[in-house]
Order: C-alpha cells, then sequence, then structure tokens
C-alpha cells in the first residue's frame, strides 16, 4: 500500500477490523429491547420518547434519539402500528388547479418532514371535489391513513366537511388563520401576505397609478376571495378604484355545485382577461393576478391589444410561480415559500396524531414582494 507523506499507514488487519464493525452495526440494529437495556430504560419509557410523548422529559428523548441513532434501531413498524393504532401515513389531497398540487418544494418538503418521524405520504391529484370527497372516504374507511393535510380549501371544502364528520386530524395550509368560517375547527396555516398587498397598492399608488384590479383565478379558493377584500379595503382608503374579476360562473355557496371545481378553460379565461381591459372609461393600470393561469391569460390579452407590460400596464402576481423567471424581464410576484408551507403542515398533523402539543401556527407563512420587471410607473396618459 503506497504511504502519504507524513501519515503512517494503517495494517490491511486494521482496515479489515473496521468494516466488519460497521457492516455488522448495519446489519443487525437494535431492536427496542436492546436499546432499553443499553440505556437502562423501560421499553415503554423508550417508545414514548421515539414517539414524542409530551410527558418524556427532552434530556431523556434526547439521549434516547442520540442512542437510536448510534446503535443503528430500526422499528419494528408492525409492532408499532399495533400499539399505536396508527398507520404512520398522511396522505395529502390537491383538487383542480390547487397550485401546491404539482410544486416540487412543497411536496418535497411535506414528505421529507414526514419522513423524519417515521411517516409516510399519500399524495392524491382529483380534478373535482367528488373525486376528492370519494378518495377521502375510501381512505378513512379503509384505515389506510392517519391524517390529512389540504390547501387552498374552497368556501364549501367537502374535504373539510369530511374531516370534521369524521373526527380525522387534518391541518390546512393557505387562508387566513384569524378566519375559521370556512375551515370549522381544523388549524389553518394562514400566509400573511394582507400587509404586503397593501403596501403595495400605496406603493404603486406613488407612481402614478390610481386604477387597480384583482384578475382572480379559475377556482374559487378562499385565499383568493381574501386577497380581493384586502385590495379593495386598500384602494378605498386611498380613493383608487377597484375593480375584481374572479369566475361569475360559479356559486361558491352553495356545496352541491360541482361546477365550482372544474378548470376553467383558456377561452374563458382569455374573455375575462379582455372584458378586464377592455373597461371604460379607461382599463385598470395596475393588475394583481391570483394564479399563473390568470398570469398567462392577462400578458396574452395586453399583447393583442399593443399593450406593453410594464410601460402601460404593471401585473403582479400573487404566489409563488414558476413563471417568475421565464417571462421577459421576470414577473414581480408577492411570494412566500412553499418549503416552509410543506413543513408547517407536516409539523402540524403530526402533532394532532400524535397527541403532542401542537406547533403555533399563529404567525402563518410570511410574504414578500420580489420585485422584478413587469411593474412600473403607471402610463403617462392617466398622471
Amino acid at each position: 500500500m503506497p504511504r502519504t507523506p507524513g501519515h503512517s499507514s494503517p495494517s490491511s488487519s486494521s482496515v479489515t477490523e473496521v468494516k466488519d464493525t460497521n457492516s455488522n452495526r448495519n446489519a443487525q440494529s437494535v431492536d427496542l429491547k436492546a436499546l432499553a437495556q443499553h440505556l437502562g430504560l423501560s421499553k415503554g419509557t423508550i417508545s414514548r420518547a421515539l414517539n414524542g410523548y409530551p410527558e418524556i422529559a427532552d434530556r431523556t428523548r434526547t439521549r434516547v434519539l442520540q442512542a437510536a441513532a448510534e446503535l443503528g434501531y430500526k422499528p419494528n413498524r408492525a409492532a408499532r402500528r399495533l400499539a399505536t393504532g396508527r398507520n404512520d401515513l398522511i396522505s395529502y389531497i390537491g383538487v383542480g388547479s390547487d397550485w401546491m398540487t404539482v410544486e416540487r418544494s412543497f411536496l418535497s418538503a411535506l414528505s421529507s418532514t414526514l419522513a423524519s418521524h417515521g411517516y409516510g405520504l399519500i399524495v392524491s391529484l382529483a380534478d373535482t371535489m367528488e373525486h376528492a370527497e370519494e378518495t377521502m372516504q375510501q381512505l378513512i374507511a379503509d384505515k389506510r391513513v392517519d391524517g390529512f393535510v389540504f390547501s387552498a380549501p374552497y368556501p364549501s371544502d367537502r374535504r373539510v366537511a369530511i374531516a370534521l364528520e369524521h373526527g380525522v386530524p387534518a391541518a390546512i395550509i393557505g387562508g387566513d388563520s384569524m378566519r375559521s368560517s370556512h375551515t370549522g375547527s381544523l388549524p389553518v396555516i394562514g400566509v400573511n401576505d394582507s400587509a404586503v398587498l397593501d403596501g403595495l397598492v400605496d406603493y404603486l399608488n406613488s407612481m402614478g397609478h390610481d386604477s387597480f384590479a384583482y384578475f382572480g383565478c379559475d377556482a374559487p379558493h378562499a385565499i383568493q376571495m381574501l386577497h380581493a377584500e384586502t385590495l379593495a379595503a386598500s384602494c378605498s382608503n386611498r380613493n383608487t378604484v377597484f375593480t375584481h374579476d374572479i369566475r361569475a360562473d360559479i356559486g361558491v355557496d352553495s356545496e352541491t355545485d360541482s361546477s365550482a371545481f372544474v378548470a376553467e378553460t383558456a377561452t374563458s379565461l382569455t374573455a375575462r382577461a379582455e372584458r378586464l381591459l377592455d373597461l371604460k372609461p379607461s382599463h385598470p393600470t395596475a393588475v394583481f393576478c391570483g394564479c399563473e393561469r390568470t398570469v398567462v391569460a392577462l400578458y396574452m390579452a395586453a399583447r393583442d391589444r399593443g399593450l406593453s407590460v410594464p410601460e402601460e400596464l404593471s401585473i403582479i402576481g400573487i404566489g409563488p410561480s414558476q413563471l417568475a423567471s421565464w417571462l421577459s424581464g421576470g414577473l414581480s410576484t408577492v411570494s412566500w415559500s412553499l418549503s416552509e408551507a410543506g413543513r408547517l403542515g407536516a409539523d402540524c398533523v403530526l402533532a394532532m396524531v400524535e397527541g403532542a402539543e401542537a406547533p403555533d401556527m399563529a404567525t402563518g407563512i410570511e410574504a414578500q414582494f420580489v420585485a422584478r420587471s413587469s411593474h412600473g410607473p403607471a402610463p403617462r396618459s392617466v398622471r
């Protein structure tokens, strides 16, 4: 074996011993009984410490977790399920155009946080609320999952109603944690973007804009209702014009109206965008878009009318956007961390499942304005 100058080479036998030791540790991970004997604690104490029971002192829990990691403890999943009555699975059910449904960073954070606590994730993507309802009812009937995570709830959301009816733990991401009219007693992890939106109206008003609009996405998510309300109040406080366009062909107050959960066609979205830009006596000069599909529709309608962005029309997206860096110059957005949303969703539902102290969700997820090139001063003709 060649020697490195200034360092001694270990003998071949010592190298073999190290490999054998590590190999044995990985191949023969200790069980609960061996871990209890090693620490001099009862198996019950070890089990409760590993499962996060609140009556176990932090010092003991830390000691148990460190020993479990060092000794390669692998839980007996079947035994744990028998003892706890849980399946160690959480379900995420997305509906329609839910922007978190296909966002990798959200699902990755949700999955990895659950995995770090020994739980798996089942993802179901439903085109309609009826499909989501059937999936959820089946998972509950089969006792396959311990809890649910939802995002972007609707005003009449069957997922929420089913969770409450069956007493199944569920956490909701998106909306206002201080307003629970649409979510019953289920915890809501809100997005704190109201102050950011209000500040943006003030900022754009100082740049000459006095006609604003909210172009809502193609499903009545409760969170976009809040956005429209916030922007309307902000414009009213500054004596500026405000127009909101939220899909009008749906009955958001009806729990049986399935049209509310059917994605709007590109033709319909484009027509709404065109109507917004054809308003008389003049079109809004600053428009907030509720989702990426409305951003695209508005850009296309503006192009067809010869309106340049941002010289003649400022466009601001609301929500994390994959389009932000793709559009020429970039899309200015009110954004927040989808990774944080996934982590908080997992933490919240696991606390409910395991009977541990629930994390404080009052602070919610902080939003911020990411300034790119789709907004600017109001057109000279309207100043």
